[in-house]
């Protein structure tokens, strides 16, 4: 009698051990991101799933989700710009205006140089200087003169055949290392923009 009562509870502790509801039958399954499989089968998968809700970009598989304000962008790298037009005519006004691109519409209506507006009077040049536009930006800009007469002048324009001409030479530079000397020239880089009803000079600024 003894012995039967020591076997029925030692059975009863072993059965209880392995009870499927109280063990879930083994470890809780995980959702492994970036799979395609909903690995834990509660019907979403991979982004979907809120064990994969983490900072944009950010791939680490099987990772608990994190703070999405936690990571803050770095700030964009900063340059001065400066745009000379040298005409070669004989003008009472000049005038350097364009438009500031970053990565949608004009930040900009018309350029204000670091000096004031980007214009200068009874000179056949124009100087423009620009403080803190940030690298990747994409500047689109003309130059507008006017003679003694009062005739316009532009510096890109259409010729009466409708092909792009330039009056002058329009030189740009950039100041990478922030002091005065704007001593890396960016000629070479600027192109001539027909992009819609526009004819302009175009740069993307530190590229």
């Amino acid at each position: 009698m003894r012995f039967s009562l020591v076997f029925v509870l030692l059975s009863t502790f072993v059965a209880g051990c392995y009870d499927s509801e109280s063990t879930g039958g083994g470890p809780e399954p995980r959702e492994v991101c970036g799979n395609g499989i909903d690995d834990d089968g509660d019907g979403h998968i991979d982004d979907a799933d809120q064990d994969c809700w983490r900072d944009a970009g950010v791939a680490d598989s099987g990772s608990a989700a994190v703070d999405s304000g936690s990571v803050t962008p770095p700030a964009p790298r900063l340059v001065n710009v400066r745009l000379y037009w040298r005409s070669g005519l004989d003008l009472r006004f000049g005038q350097v205006q364009g438009c500031l691109h970053d990565g949608g519409p004009c930040i900009v209506d018309r350029l204000v140089g670091t000096d004031g507006p980007c214009s200068t009077e009874g000179a056949d040049a124009v100087v423009c200087r620009i403080a803190n536009v940030a690298v990747g930006t994409r500047l689109d800009f003309n130059a507008y003169g006017e003679r003694s007469d009062g005739s316009a002048v532009w510096g890109v324009g259409l010729a009466g055949d409708g092909t792009v001409r330039t009056i002058g030479t329009m030189y740009v530079s950039e100041d990478r290392d922030r002091d005065s000397s704007y001593d890396v020239d960016r000629t070479s880089a600027v192109v001539v923009n027909t992009e819609g009803d526009g004819r302009n000079w175009s740069i993307v600024v530190g590229r």
